[in-house]
Parts: structure tokens; C-alpha cells; sequence
């Protein structure tokens, strides 16, 4: 994988969960998303490193490039979404599931033209977001901001 695709995918995966959405299934979005969260980039990798799923070399561009730069504002279903200064993107998202420390959202990407659906998984001050999809065994680790 060359290192330019590395960036196109690692911002991918990153973003995906915010897409924008055709349809909305539900019009108020999780009251737990609400707010501005950061990725964890020392916690992410280590998850990685300890499962063994994503190759080493990959870690190391994720972790170079991508983690701990990435912001993701929730406000009902509305998201804003920056990575650093050279990346933001507004979108929707749409709630299909949830339970008492989870939600899953779907949105559609126009990168990869079709639906995506993104776990959610609450966890202290923070959250896990998760897709197989795109890469397998990608896992992300955000940190809810004070504001």
C-alpha cells in the first residue's frame, strides 16, 4: 500500500462514521455523542498493537499521520468533523441500533458511494468506534473534550 493510499484510507476511516446520509431512520441523534471528542492516539495504538489485527507498518502511518489529530463534534444528528487544519467535513448520521453502553450509526460515504455502519462503543470519558468494513480490525479510540 503505497503511502499516499495509506492517507486516503487512514482519513477514510477516520471520517466515515459522519458521513452524510440519504434517508434518516430517526430524527433526534444519541444525547451521548453530544459534544467534542478527540482521538486517543496512545490508547488506539496500543488496542492495535495488543490484538495483533492491523500490520505494524500500518500502525505506524496511522500513528504518524492520523491519530490524536482528529476532532468530532456531535450536536443531535449534525457532525463536525477536523483533522487538524487540513481536513473538515459537516455531515448527518442516522441511529439504527442502540442499547445501554452502545449506539450504531450509519451514514453514506461519498468516497466509497454506498452506506457504512460505525459501533459505538461508551466506555469512561471516551468512546471506541468501530468498522470491519473498510479495514479489518479497525478500531478508534476518542476522548470526550471539555469545553
Amino acid at each position: 500500500m503505497t503511502l499516499a493510499n495509506m492517507k486516503y484510507l487512514t482519513t477514510l476511516c477516520t471520517f466515515l462514521c459522519l458521513l452524510s446520509i440519504s434517508g434518516c431512520r430517526s430524527e433526534k441523534g444519541d444525547s451521548r455523542l453530544d459534544g467534542t471528542w478527540r482521538s486517543n492516539k496512545d490508547e488506539t495504538v496500543a488496542a492495535w498493537r495488543r490484538d495483533g489485527v492491523i500490520p505494524e507498518e500500518v500502525i505506524g502511518r496511522f500513528e504518524e499521520e492520523v491519530l490524536g489529530k482528529t476532532t468530532v463534534t456531535y450536536s443531535g444528528r449534525h457532525a463536525v468533523i477536523k483533522s487538524g487544519e487540513d481536513w473538515t467535513e459537516e455531515s448527518e448520521y442516522d441511529i439504527i441500533d442502540s442499547g445501554d453502553d452502545f449506539v450504531v450509526i450509519e451514514g453514506f460515504s461519498k468516497v466509497w458511494q454506498r452506506k457504512l455502519q460505525h459501533r459505538i462503543e461508551f466506555v469512561e470519558n471516551g468512546y471506541w468506534i468501530s468498522n470491519d468494513e473498510i479495514l479489518k480490525g479497525f478500531t478508534e479510540k476518542f476522548d470526550r473534550m471539555i469545553e
